[in-house]
């Protein structure tokens, strides 16, 4: 019964075929064929397997589509796209691993044969080293000398999928020993350039090559390569080459800050610069990141504040106030300043799971509130409650919230004093003085 509907689809497509080519300027045109024999084959062999591919009959389109890849592969650039869909279709249902080698290595010659007859090799090569490296994950080299000559000849041009490979394989090449930090060093420059200029420039892609930069970017400072040392070799003869550059002063003071470089003569030259020729929010965060690295807590403090107050973009402002936070209850040891700003971090982004870290350690860091030892106590009542609330609004902060939760319940109120204070484990509790909370009793266990 399938094969009957098939030969009555096929008659179907023919017919109309037949019809087509009548009234079409196939017949006249040698890149369908070398005669009006072979030009009629191509166009009743294209209607069949298009028909079929509509459909998603992957298995039946093949050999029409065949004849065409064969005899007449300089017909249309279609034949190459459709072609790669029909390999990919084999590659999935097969199930001998050396068949399916055999398909990949078929789909690679599709993907020659196409810049053979319709050019475009880098953006070809691209996408030929994507699927390279989806069925055969172990050729990074091949695939990383695909992506080189992609990004080579398309430039400013490159495919923002190309761009995160350019880091990803250089990374891979150098974990496994292969290629030097430079290599990722220089991935990574190419990649955040092409990436700043399409962001600038290609409206249409700006979105796709944000995200990818921000994909790469992790990437690059995961990376061991990318270490202090490299980084500032790396951008040290561009910050003396540009030194007012703002665009430029801004990346190396993000990239530094983020591999924690900030000791560093390069950082400080750069947040310096930064401030004076662009004193943005960020400028001014990046200035406070540079005076609490050298130990001025109170200059930080003043920078922390101009950044946090100018940002209007919530989620920054936020991560700005949570880094004053950290300041004033770690390095200028205050920690009622440290609840105000966590506070407000948390006004302004109530997802920043930090906040809430900064907070509950704000909270465990008073060395005593109140007139007596359960005032003292309900403290760590507080601080547990904001490291429930980090992990619940932050599932990455888990385990480091568990930790402090591990640690800071060692200090809650012994049973005999809460009976003393009359108090039951469950019990709300409203704190009298700054704080003006309300918690939940617990009793050490």
């Amino acid at each position: 019964m399938r094969l009957f509907k098939k030969l009555l689809i096929i008659t179907g497509i023919l017919l109309i075929a037949n019809a087509a080519f009548g009234q079409s300027q196939y017949w006249k045109n040698p890149k369908y064929g070398k005669d009006s024999v072979e030009r009629v084959t191509y166009v009743k062999n294209k209607s069949i397997y298009r028909e079929f591919l509509k459909n998603k009959n992957y298995k039946d389109a093949y050999q029409p589509w065949r004849w065409i890849y064969n005899n007449v592969p300089a017909a249309s650039k279609n034949t190459y796209l459709d072609g790669v869909k029909i390999y990919k279709w084999f590659i999935k249902k097969e199930k001998d691993a050396t068949k399916k080698q055999l398909y990949v290595d078929t789909l690679m010659m599709v993907y020659d044969t196409r810049v053979k007859y319709f050019k475009k090799e880098g953006y070809v090569l691209g996408r030929k080293a994507v699927d390279l490296l989806k069925y055969r994950p172990e050729a990074v080299e091949d695939a990383y000398a695909m992506v080189n000559r992609s990004i080579e000849l398309r430039k400013k041009r490159t495919d923002y999928t190309v761009l995160y490979w350019k880091v990803k394989l250089a990374e891979s090449l150098f974990k496994d020993g292969k290629k030097g930090a430079d290599e990722v060093l220089n991935a990574y420059a190419i990649a955040s350039e092409i990436a700043d200029y399409n962001i600038a420039n290609n409206p249409k892609k700006k979105a796709s090559y944000q995200s990818t930069k921000e994909n790469f970017e992790k990437i690059f400072t995961d990376s061991d390569a990318a270490s202090c040392e490299n980084l500032i070799a790396l951008y040290t003869p561009k910050f003396e080459a540009e030194p007012t550059n703002a665009e430029l002063l801004e990346k190396i003071t993000t990239i530094l800050s983020d591999r924690e470089c900030k000791d560093s003569e390069l950082f400080a030259k750069a947040s310096e610069n930064l401030y004076k020729v662009s004193p943005t929010p960020k400028a001014a965060y990046m200035l406070a990141e540079l005076f609490k690295s050298k130990g001025e807590y109170a200059k930080a403090k003043k920078y922390y504040l101009e950044a946090s107050n100018n940002e209007t973009n919530l989620e920054d402002k936020s991560n700005m106030l949570v880094a004053l936070s950290y300041l004033m209850n770690g390095n200028i040891k205050s920690p009622q300043e440290a609840v105000k700003y966590a506070k407000q971090a948390i006004s302004a982004n109530p997802k920043n799971g930090n906040a809430y870290m900064i907070l509950g350690l704000s909270y465990a860091s008073i060395q005593k509130y109140g007139p007596n030892d359960l005032t003292a106590k309900a403290v760590y009542w507080i601080a547990v409650d904001n490291f429930v609330k980090a992990k619940r609004v932050d599932p990455t902060l888990a385990e480091k919230a568990n930790n402090y939760i591990k640690v800071y319940s060692q200090y809650f109120i012994e049973n005999k004093r809460a009976f003393f204070y009359d108090l039951q484990d469950g019990q709300t509790y409203k704190f009298d003085g700054w704080i003006k909370e309300t918690t939940t009793v617990r009793i050490k266990k």
